[in-house]
């Protein structure tokens, strides 16, 4: 997990696979939504590697996947 970045209400985590993809992940505390935005293929998580949004999971409501992730990751 490379760069977070908190202001505004907002987090947000660096989630492209290894393969260089550019893809964040932005927890907008405000109205409970996590986006996943950029280009290419976001990061598999699993049991043993958490999401980088794990601890801040109760607080979303709502998620947004924007048009150019290519692959939602595990």
């Amino acid at each position: 997990m490379v760069g977070i970045t908190t202001a505004n209400a907002q987090t947000t985590w660096d989630c492209g696979s290894p393969n260089a993809s550019d893809v964040v992940a932005t927890l907008n505390i405000a109205d409970s939504t996590l986006t996943i935005s950029g280009t290419g293929a976001m990061q598999d998580y699993s049991f043993f590697v958490f999401a980088p949004w794990h601890a801040d999971r109760s607080a979303i409501k709502t998620v947004v996947i924007d048009d150019g992730i290519t692959r939602i990751g595990d």
